[in-house]
């Protein structure tokens, strides 16, 4: 549901969605070592995903489950 302001969508605006890592000192040997982006993910011990942060705003009633979707792309291994 919706109304004229949000074009039927029941949001408006635009809302980021990030992704984070931490550098610890593991993460930044790779980093300095140039490992690729998969070596690095795999130092880390505390990584949240964009998907992560969407499902945490889609909880929130910030988002649906949809959009999060559409906006980000499965890690594929």
């Amino acid at each position: 549901n919706g109304c004229p302001g949000c074009q039927g969508t029941g949001y408006r605006g635009r809302m980021g969605i990030h992704e984070m890592l931490m550098i610890d000192d593991e993460v930044r040997n790779r980093i300095m070592q140039r490992g690729n982006s998969n070596q690095i993910r795999s130092a880390s011990r505390t990584i949240r995903s964009l998907r992560y942060d969407g499902a945490q705003k889609i909880l929130r009633g910030l988002t649906s489950f949809d959009e999060v979707l559409r906006v980000t792309q499965e890690d594929v291994l």
